[in-house]
C-alpha cells in the first residue's frame, strides 16, 4: 500500500514474483477535459512542440471543449482519449507523478497520469445521452517539459 512521506508516494508492489517499488512525487499540472467523436480507441499522445500537436489538433476536429496551447519551450502537452460512459462515469485525471524506480531499474525515471472514474457532475463539459451510452472523452494534461517516458494508469 502506498505511503505519503515527505510529499512523495513510496510503493512497493509484486508483479509475476518481482518485487517493484519507487518513488512518486506529485507534479503540477493544468488539466482540460472534453467529447470528441473522431478516436474511437484508448490511447495516449505526447507533445513536446505545436507543430506536431497542431497537426494532431487538424485530425480530431470533434474536439468541443477548450483546446489549450503551450508554451514548448517549458511545457509538455499530454492528451488521453478514453472511454466514457457518460450517464455513469468519466474518466478525469486526479493526478500527476515524477516517478523514481528504486527496483528493478534503479534510478529510471518516467511521468505517471493518473486517471479515475468519476459520476459526472454539472461543471463537466459533457452530455448524458442514454440511447448512446459509451462515448470517448479527452484528457488534456500540460506539465513541465520533459523527455521522459509518460505512462498512464487508469482503471479498466
Amino acid at each position: 500500500m502506498p505511503v505519503l512521506v515527505f510529499g512523495a508516494v513510496l510503493a512497493k508492489y509484486t508483479v509475476a514474483d518481482i518485487e517493484v517499488s519507487f518513488r512518486a512525487t506529485h507534479m503540477p499540472y493544468t488539466h482540460y477535459m472534453g467529447m470528441q467523436s473522431d478516436i474511437l480507441r484508448e490511447s495516449m499522445y505526447v507533445f513536446n512542440d505545436l507543430l506536431t500537436f497542431g497537426n494532431f489538433l487538424s485530425t480530431v476536429p470533434s474536439m468541443d471543449g477548450v483546446i489549450p496551447s503551450f508554451d514548448e519551450n517549458r511545457e509538455t502537452l499530454v492528451v488521453v482519449v478514453s472511454k466514457s460512459e457518460p450517464c455513469v462515469y468519466l474518466p478525469i485525471v486526479r493526478a500527476v507523478y515524477h516517478q523514481t524506480w528504486l527496483s528493478e531499474v534503479p534510478n529510471r525515471q518516467s511521468i505517471l497520469v493518473s486517471i479515475a472514474h468519476e459520476a459526472p457532475s454539472n461543471e463537466d463539459n459533457v452530455t448524458c445521452e442514454p440511447n448512446n451510452p459509451i462515448s470517448y472523452i479527452y484528457n488534456i494534461v500540460i506539465v513541465e517539459k520533459t523527455n521522459l517516458p509518460v505512462s498512464l494508469e487508469m482503471p479498466i
